[in-house]
């Protein structure tokens, strides 16, 4: 069995160890794109974050394609469909670094730190107490329960708030107070003082977020985007920040990227852009490894993978 392995952009030390786990299964570690196209040929496993229709075209005996990712919208995915591969993600892998980037996002937005880092480079520090608040006691909407959500969720409640969350199926989870369907989540953005959203890009949450619940936005709510920026309405989206409709709104992700530096959104300032730095991490590939090395078990001895993407639910 031969299985290629490319992780770029992120370190493919920490994988390593899989050729000591399994002696018996021929790994090549590649990120050259024309000796991709060389390796794919005899593959029957693709470990990577992104494969081109070109190399695909080469994959003669690939069976199965592990992302390096939870998302894979970035993949050839009607090809890969119809030439019978199964797709797994590599979702699990953010947990932790997302949440931390999110948490590290609300409590930035309590205190208004973002606004004494503005100061500080105009050389303009007002010294007096501004507007100085917390997020214990305060409401979070989760829109997406998945692994991310749930750890989310999690450790916001252990710092104090009160948690609510969107799921495609009401079901009980952990640390969330009240879950509601996509299809009635007007509550949450009524209500709550910081919404997280982590939708994955479908036909279904295209544009899902625009003026209908910009509108109904509490005035102190901050609005965190760590899931897709296919998700957001972002002329909808403009207008309400244009408007001061809410208080400030933080996104990692945007319908393209990088966001050109035209866009209206720039001229903004209640809103914080960052260039899609929540799920990369320095010790990535070591995550990685946590969900690879099971996936490869089961693949070895016919069991079901872990992780499998279903192109109809798109995700």
């Amino acid at each position: 069995m031969k299985i290629l392995i490319n992780t770029k952009p992120f370190n493919e030390e920490e994988l390593y160890p899989l050729k000591d786990d399994f002696k018996e299964v021929n790994f090549v570690f590649e990120q050259d794109k024309e000796k991709i196209k060389l390796e794919i040929k005899d593959a029957d496993v693709l470990i990577a974050g992104k494969i081109s229709d070109e190399a695909l075209d080469m994959a003669e005996k690939l069976k199965w394609i592990q992302a390096t990712t939870a998302g894979v919208d970035f993949l050839p995915l009607s090809k890969i469909t119809n030439k019978n591969i199964v797709i797994t993600t590599a979702r699990g892998v953010h947990k932790s670094h997302i949440t931390e980037y999110v948490l590290s996002m609300m409590i930035m937005s309590a205190r208004n730190l973002h606004t004494f880092i503005l100061q500080k480079d105009k050389k303009n520090i007002i010294w007096k107490i501004g507007n100085q608040d917390e997020i214990s006691g305060k409401k979070l909407g989760i829109l997406g329960l998945g692994s991310v959500g749930q750890e989310l969720a999690k450790k916001a409640n252990y710092l104090g708030m009160e948690v609510y969350g969107v799921k495609r199926k009401i079901d009980k989870f952990d640390f969330v107070k009240k879950v509601f369907t996509p299809d009635n989540m007007e509550w949450i953005f009524k209500n709550c003082d910081y919404i997280v959203n982590l939708l994955p890009n479908t036909k279904d949450t295209e544009n899902i977020i625009n003026k209908e619940y910009f509108d109904i936005l509490k005035p102190n709510c901050t609005m965190i985007n760590v899931g897709r920026g296919s998700t957001v309405n972002e002329d909808d989206l403009y207008v309400a920040l244009k408007n001061k409709q809410f208080k400030l709104y933080i996104s990692d992700v945007f319908a393209k990227e990088p966001l050109p530096n035209n866009s209206p959104l720039m001229e903004l300032d209640n809103i914080i852009i960052t260039p899609h730095i929540a799920g990369p991490v320095n010790n990535y590939s070591k995550k990685l490894y946590e969900v690879v090395k099971p996936n490869i078990e089961a693949f070895i001895s016919g069991k079901e993978l872990s992780n499998k993407y279903d192109i109809q639910k798109g995700y």
